[in-house]
């Protein structure tokens, strides 16, 4: 039986403190990444940069679910890094149109893009 944290839109899991930091923190790296592609900002390393912190958030949330005892699905936080991360694009961006595509761009993302499966 799913555990389910009350006043949400869309019931979800209920996460650990150190959990939900670890998944904001990825959510808005993927948020960063998303407008600086759309910026379309190149040289001085700042996107690979941004990709690798990318990644280690990537890496510590992957390492955090599979310590948990009660993990909920892939899918159920592939949705929630993206409800985050689009919210986050408007922290990121000034301008609106960029706002908006960068916005898509992260909602568009599936799930394996979001969290790529271990193989």
């Amino acid at each position: 039986m799913s555990k389910y944290r009350p006043g949400n839109r869309k019931p979800g899991p209920v996460l650990s403190v150190r959990m939900e930091g670890l998944l904001k923190t990825y959510a808005t790296r993927l948020a960063r990444k998303t407008v600086l592609q759309q910026v379309g900002i190149s040289g001085l390393g700042v996107l690979e940069t941004e990709e690798q912190l990318l990644e280690m958030a990537l890496s510590r949330l992957r390492e955090e679910l599979l310590s948990m005892q009660d993990r909920p699905e892939e899918s159920v936080v592939a949705g929630m890094v993206r409800r985050e991360a689009a919210a986050l694009v408007d922290h990121y961006a000034d301008d609106e149109v960029v706002r908006s595509a960068a916005r898509r761009g992260v909602e568009s993302l599936s799930d394996d893009d979001i969290l790529p499966r271990l193989h």
